[in-house]
């Protein structure tokens, strides 16, 4: 017998399906703000890590292997109401030790967006919306500026 305390709620539904439209839509200009905002403290921290650490000589396959697991694992999109994730943890630690660290948020943001792209192309992705592919890569500066504090 199936469980029903499992099943969304209707106003649960009624968020997920707001969630799911919202990529067809053009930004607002609160959450346009936010996009950009959020860039710009992305890019200066950054530039921070990079000043404190330039990238230096490193091998290519790896780094290669390693974005191409990062695009495979972003391009699995799990919706909730609140978004999506995607499950790109374990893509993300071998990026970690294989990249020069200054290199490593910069690649997370491009895999990030360019798992979108298709959905641009389709025109179920509005243009604008991929900035938030910025926003989304803020997970890996706190890494990042960990071992550079610890100077890995």
């Amino acid at each position: 017998m199936l469980d029903m305390s499992l099943q969304p709620t209707f106003e649960e539904q009624e968020v997920l399906a707001d969630t799911l439209s919202r990529d067809g839509s053009a930004m607002d200009p609160r959450e346009r703000a936010t996009e950009i905002a959020t860039a710009g403290a992305f890019f200066i921290a950054v530039a921070v890590i990079w000043t404190a650490q330039p990238p230096h000589g490193f091998e290519a396959l790896p780094i290669v292997l390693s974005t191409l697991v990062l695009l495979v694992a972003a391009a699995v999109r799990i919706d909730t109401p609140f978004g999506f994730t995607v499950p790109i943890q374990l893509a993300f630690v071998p990026l970690l030790f294989a990249t020069p660290l200054a290199v490593v948020p910069l690649i997370v943001a491009l895999a990030l967006a360019l798992v979108r792209v298709p959905d641009v192309l389709r025109g179920e992705l509005r243009p604008g919306r991929l900035l938030s592919a910025v926003g989304n890569a803020l997970f890996a500066i706190g890494p990042v500026a960990v071992f550079v504090a610890a100077d890995v």
